[in-house]
């Protein structure tokens, strides 16, 4: 996902971690980090991007 987003228009540098495991309450499950040449293309490829990660590349679910 990080490599097709680095493709992008205007997108500069693109970071990501994902926590794995079993996390508390409050703990973050992922950062990302877009850096663009303007802000629309940086928002945009952001948005894009946690959307792809959300459906293709983690898994959630919520133990009882």
């Amino acid at each position: 996902a990080l490599e097709e987003a680095r493709t992008w228009d205007g997108v500069v540098a693109i970071r990501a971690w994902i926590n794995e495991g079993t996390l508390a309450v409050g703990d973050d499950i992922m950062e990302v980090l877009v850096a663009g040449d303007i802000r629309e293309h940086a928002f945009g490829a952001l948005q894009r991007l946690v959307g792809i990660i959300k459906s293709e590349v983690v898994t959630e679910f919520e133990a009882s």
